[in-house]
């Protein structure tokens, strides 16, 4: 029964992606697939949960820098974040050690990498899983050259199994480091929810961090969509949450993961906008940042996009003026 549900996604998927190709993204913008090499020791291409980072004066040669966990056919123990690098948006080259961490061993496994930069040093959350015991643990890494990375330390954790401490998203708020999480199940089942945001802060990230605040998706009842995973960008002093989401309207077979915008302005709760940004396409973790001319710059990560190498995970590149966005979804 399983393969038979499996199969029929994949031809729904196949459906949707020749049928909407040309009006996935908002607006019918254009979409480009990234190019990012496939790890040594890799079975076949397959890429998730893009983090992007953007340097305009290009920081050691380089204005883009991004981190993957590779999860060919679902076997978690390719799920280990890899590092890439480009001055190019789509096309990217990876450092000589990837991934920066090793499979962890027996039922547990890596998942979603953040990458920031702080005081010139490049610093990877990578989210630490075992389902077996509902043990959670956040660890952080970090580089000064890009290429060599520390030993990995657990500066949060959770044993709770409400608490999935899911996609964690950094950013720097008022002199303390905030990382932000999302609890739920949203993205397991098509009845899955999303119980809503933890906040956890530090004064020095060479300590632990401490939980700060719960917040929520204030209107998440009124426009019924669930969200999974997310990353975070501020502008004009807001914050945004870039996430794929559950549309709970949606009563049909497929009722595909989309993605979302959502804002804050008191950076714990957040509103979402309805209309999507990423449609027709299964999405999962998108990544985004509005440069300094206004132009939003998304990664968006899609499930069975049925390219021509095969992969059955993708990661492609879209961008708009931002102010042209926030018009179009508000409408």
């Amino acid at each position: 029964m399983r393969n038979i549900k499996r199969v029929l996604q994949q031809l729904f998927d196949q459906y949707d992606y020749i049928r909407y190709k040309g009006r996935v993204v908002i607006g019918n913008a254009d979409y480009h697939w990234c190019d990012i090499p496939v790890p040594a020791g890799y079975p076949k291409q397959s890429q998730t949960h893009p983090s992007i980072c953007f340097f305009p004066e290009k920081w050691l040669g380089y204005s883009y820098w991004l981190a993957t966990t590779p999860y060919p056919n679902e076997h978690v123990e390719y799920e280990n974040p890899c590092i890439y690098r480009s001055n190019d948006s789509t096309v990217f080259s990876p450092i000589n050690q990837n991934p920066i961490l090793k499979h962890p061993g027996g039922p547990a496994y890596n998942s979603d990498p953040e990458l920031f930069l702080f005081e010139d040093r490049l610093y990877c959350i990578v989210r630490e899983n075992e389902n077996s015991h509902y043990l959670r643990e956040i660890k952080l890494l970090n580089s000064v050259d890009g290429e060599d990375w520390s030993k990995p330390v657990t500066i949060y954790s959770s044993n709770e199994e409400e608490r999935q401490l899911l996609s964690p998203s950094y950013v720097r708020y008022r002199d303390k480091h905030l990382i932000y999480f999302l609890n739920g199940d949203a993205g397991i089942g098509r009845n899955g929810k999303c119980t809503g945001i933890e906040i956890a802060e530090a004064d020095d990230l060479d300590t632990s961090f401490r939980f700060f605040s719960k917040g929520h998706f204030l209107n998440q009842e009124d426009v019924r969509i669930e969200p999974w995973h997310f990353d975070l960008f501020e502008y004009k002093h807001k914050l945004y949450m870039v996430l794929c989401g559950r549309d709970r309207n949606r009563r049909t077979f497929r009722n595909p993961m989309y993605t979302y915008l959502a804002i804050s302005e008191d950076y714990i709760n957040f509103y979402i906008y309805k209309k999507p940004i990423i449609r027709y396409l299964k999405s999962y973790r998108p990544s985004a940042y509005v440069d300094d001319s206004g132009v939003f710059h998304l990664y968006f990560s899609i499930i069975g996009s049925f390219l021509k190498d095969n992969s059955d995970r993708n990661i492609a590149w879209t961008s708009m003026p931002f102010d042209y966005l926030l018009n179009t979804i508000s409408e």
